[in-house]
């Protein structure tokens, strides 16, 4: 007599067990034709793993150049606007920058803000350098740079392509990338996120053109890449582009 309990087959258990292996192991053109099978399949990829196994399978670094560095992240760089600005102004700070009609760069930071976040939303503002051997008149000196500090949660996708392009489309990484295989795995990568219908993405850029920063970063800008898992907890990813100098 059999006294072995019945052994129950459950679909989800298979998933769980074996899927990721073999999710790791397909090309962006065979994850598509796997999940295509059933609707269990394609939903565990695309909206409860895809985060994973594109960490698994895309380079960190997606571009080197001279004076660029482009790369894929899990996760976002800022989570809004104000996370944002409060980077860049780190960064006016750095390069001795206030923005016009402010004497203190407290005065500067708190006027930036009602700037840059208040109702009219605006994406720039004029910095200046103070000129410090005038103490009589602290605001007569020239206009150092234009800064840039723009985010937004949701943008079309035919946008977000045209970003990513822009990120990936650096001469000095076409210059360093020898490895063809890794370039075309890539584009497939991207083809593939950008095919899906159930992705939402965002935008990020922000500048601060300052020969004090050359260095330390001057520019960037990030494409998100948002999927809701089942649960309707969102997974980010982020291909982000920082420009050094």
């Amino acid at each position: 007599m059999n006294m072995h309990p019945p052994v129950t087959f459950q679909f989800q258990d298979v998933l769980e067990n074996v899927g990721m292996n073999i999710y790791y192991y397909l090309h962006p053109k065979d994850l598509f034709s796997f999940g295509s099978c059933s609707r269990q399949l394609w939903n565990d990829i695309i909206h409860n793993k895809l985060a994973k196994i594109c960490m698994h399978h895309l380079p960190l670094h997606l571009g080197v150049g001279t004076n660029y560095l482009a790369e894929f992240c899990k996760g976002h760089s800022f989570s809004d606007k104000a996370e944002l600005l409060e980077y860049v102004l780190d960064k006016t700070e750095a390069a001795k920058l206030m923005i016009v009609d402010t004497n203190t760069m407290e005065e500067s930071r708190s006027r930036a803000r009602e700037v840059l976040l208040g109702d009219d939303n605006k994406s720039t503002a004029k910095f200046y350098a103070p000129n410090r051997n005038d103490s009589n008149n602290l605001l007569s000196h020239p206009l150092q740079c234009t800064v840039e500090c723009h985010y937004q949660n949701v943008i079309e996708k035919c946008s977000a392509m045209s970003w990513v392009k822009y990120i990936l489309d650096r001469d000095a990484f076409k210059k360093n990338r020898k490895d063809k295989d890794t370039c075309q795995f890539i584009k497939a990568w991207l083809d593939f996120l950008f095919s899906q219908r159930n992705i939402d993405f965002g935008m990020w850029r922000w500048s601060c053109k300052h020969g004090n920063l050359n260095g330390h970063g001057i520019a960037g800008v990030g494409v998100m890449l948002i999927t809701v898992d089942s649960e309707g907890i969102n997974n980010t990813m982020e291909i982000r582009l920082a420009r050094k100098y």
